[in-house]
């Protein structure tokens, strides 16, 4: 969930950043990457420190049980229900945006930045919904 939430920051700061251009952009020079190789690099890196940290020492690998499932689908679930309403809310923000700020999130470049910052906060919505069921069944 760490390495989710890196990426998701990651990920809004470019966003952030994106918004504050005069102009959309149309190709990926256009784009303002400043620091892209080490942002990826202190990236790929958390993830392997996180990965290492997660894995720990070799074990036997352990079986899910029936609760282990119910948990991990009722994380599904919410990770779904995140992804339904914040679809819903960028229909109606398509609906009654303003035409001269509506051409800016319509741009490819942004438009398919902003599905997959849909789909990276979906993935995180679960994580936590997964987190938190464990934390709750441990008490």
């Amino acid at each position: 969930m760490l390495f989710i939430a890196l990426v998701f920051i990651n990920f809004v700061r470019f966003m952030f950043t994106n918004a504050y251009l005069d102009s959309p952009p149309t190709s990926i020079g256009e784009i303002p990457s400043t620091h892209f190789m080490w942002n990826l690099f202190v990236l790929l890196i958390a993830w392997a420190v996180v990965a290492n940290a997660i894995r720990g020492p070799k074990t036997d690998q352990v079986d899910l049980d029936e609760r282990d499932l119910r948990m991990h689908r009722s994380a599904d679930r919410a990770g779904d229900w995140a992804f339904t309403l914040v679809v819903i809310g960028i229909v109606l923000l398509l609906a009654f945006l303003p035409a001269a700020r509506l051409a800016w999130w319509l741009s490819p470049l942004i438009a398919a930045n902003a599905l997959v910052g849909l789909l990276i906060g979906r993935s995180l919505v679960e994580h936590a919904s997964l987190v938190a069921c464990y934390a709750i069944a441990r008490r």
